[in-house]
């Protein structure tokens, strides 16, 4: 996959430096059987490796913790503890590109490993 490729699968990652997304390919690809994921492989890798920018973007680290909530002005919002839960324990599921890799690992029955 080139970062051209993964700008094609998920546009909202146009602004993202070239350098940037080739570095997470690069440390993605030997965990990335193309046989394994065969159809599924560009959007998996697609999806981990924006998993992997975001998480790079706001700062978390894999030990980091979550907050259940906040608040911003009169706005506010919880999560529900199970997904906190999956969220401490998985890092994939700490946003919906990590979320749509963990659903696509489990149609191809393995794939990348989060360490």
């Amino acid at each position: 996959m080139t970062p051209a490729q993964l700008k094609a699968v998920l546009p909202a990652l146009r602004s993202v430096s070239n350098d940037d997304i080739q570095a997470k390919i690069t440390l993605a690809d030997p965990h990335f059987d193309v046989e394994c994921w065969g159809d599924f492989y560009l959007e998996g890798l697609a999806n981990w490796v924006a998993n992997e920018l975001c998480l790079d973007e706001v700062g978390l680290s894999p030990d980091d913790g979550l907050e259940v909530s906040k608040s911003v002005g009169d706005t506010s919002f919880s999560l529900h503890s199970e997904l906190v839960l999956a969220q401490a324990k998985d890092r994939a599921m700490r946003t919906r590109y990590g979320q749509r890799y963990r659903q696509l690992a489990d149609l191809v029955g393995m794939g990348g490993v989060f360490g």
